[in-house]
């Protein structure tokens, strides 16, 4: 969801009720392993974890950057198969002037911004200013440099995953 100034003192006014979504706890944990119940918990705690997402979002686009990065590591933690939930962390830590601490290191995971603000496109680095990356549906696959003209201007950060 994207925001602008005519829907932005709306979301501000309501935020806090949307932080309440920041400490809700799954409810009925001791139902977690019943055969009936497990469809459900997953559709919840995917619609939880959607509503998480969007409230971050919203959260980035206030400008509240530095404050959700502890909880967007928690949740990249928990769930490190989130691709938004990492896309949201990167724009946080890019934003808040942090990166991987050092130098790009092969593994890391390289994030750039091709099609809208934020990250938009990832990809690995594989070592000597270069990564590796699919930039596009086709499926093809190419080794790129850091340094060219076009990724650099676009780099937003890096992020070591392991």
């Amino acid at each position: 969801m994207k925001i602008d100034d005519t829907v932005l003192p709306g979301i501000a006014e309501n935020l806090p009720e949307m932080l309440v979504l920041r400490h809700r706890i799954h409810a009925h944990p001791e139902l977690a392993y019943e055969e009936f119940a497990t469809a459900d918990i997953t559709r919840i705690s995917e619609l939880r974890l959607s509503a998480v997402e969007e409230r971050l979002d919203l959260e980035l686009q206030l400008g509240r950057h530095r404050v959700v990065i502890g909880e967007l590591e928690s949740f990249v933690a928990t769930y490190p198969l989130r691709e938004r939930l990492r896309g949201l962390l990167m724009i946080a830590l890019y934003r808040a002037g942090r990166q991987v601490n050092g130098a790009i290191e092969p593994g890391d995971l390289v994030f750039f911004s091709t099609v809208a603000p934020g990250a938009s496109h990832v990809g690995i680095a594989i070592g000597g200013d270069e990564f590796v990356h699919a930039p596009s549906s086709t499926g093809e696959v190419r080794v790129e440099r850091l340094g060219a003209a076009y990724w650099s201007t676009r780099f937003v950060g890096a992020r070591r995953v392991l």
